[in-house]
């Protein structure tokens, strides 16, 4: 299933990485008390916020680049 995401509503963008110690199943879509994950594999993640509150954290492999891009695209 195709998710998309308003990047008109973020509000904040991060990046950053997973703890060393978390246990990282892939997972697409995962809703969590307000926190939404998408995660195939890596050791890295971008975090974005949007207006309503809620927090999507997108693993890659390439976060450096995905995260310039994202930036490149809100202007933040």
């Amino acid at each position: 299933r195709r998710v998309r995401i308003d990047l008109s509503n973020i509000v904040s963008i991060r990046k950053s990485r997973y703890k060393k110690n978390s246990l990282r199943r892939a997972v697409y879509n995962l809703h969590n008390s307000g926190l939404i994950r998408f995660y195939s594999s890596g050791e890295d993640f971008v975090e974005l916020v949007d207006k309503q509150g809620f927090t999507y954290r997108i693993g890659s492999q390439k976060v450096q680049e995905f995260f310039q891009v994202l930036k490149a695209e809100l202007k933040l």
